[in-house]
């Protein structure tokens, strides 16, 4: 009986161990409704608060570059000097303008604004021809580089 108990609760132990993964950083959006989770993220900071934020999956990259101030919601595109792109398998760049736009929402800054995280969604136009709609769009502890 003994013996039960003892392998029981090598069981219980062993099977209550898990692998937990940690998606920090991430950077993902719907593109159409087609899922986009980016291999690789990067982040840098210029003068005058400036960031630019690229998520890299595959041949397809989004690339958001706006201006940080004490708000949280940033608007992209309709002249406000914040724009995102959508940089398709064959080179062709899906971007907001006057007439294609979007917004940014922060949930999360450190100090200086090193690390961010937040939800976009945004309408980009490929002039002339196309239409896509990202949204959904979520980045999450994001770095920013100097």
């Amino acid at each position: 009986m003994k013996n039960l108990l003892v392998l029981f609760t090598l069981v219980l132990f062993f099977a209550s161990c898990e692998n937990v993964e940690d998606n920090s950083p991430a950077f993902q959006a719907k593109v159409d409704n087609v899922f986009f989770e980016s291999d690789l993220i990067s982040a840098s900071r210029f003068p005058g608060q400036k960031v630019e934020m690229i998520g890299v999956k595959d041949d397809e990259k989004i690339t958001l570059s706006f201006t940080y101030t004490a708000e949280n919601l940033i608007p992209l595109g309709g002249g406000s000097g914040n724009f995102a792109t959508f940089e398709d398998k064959f080179g062709n760049i899906y971007s907001t303008n006057e007439d294609a736009i979007g917004e940014i929402l922060l949930t999360f800054r450190t100090g200086g604004n090193q690390v961010l995280s937040g939800n976009f969604n945004f309408t980009a136009v490929l002039k002339g021809i196309d239409t896509l709609r990202i949204n959904n769009g979520v980045f999450y502890k994001v770095r920013n580089l100097d």
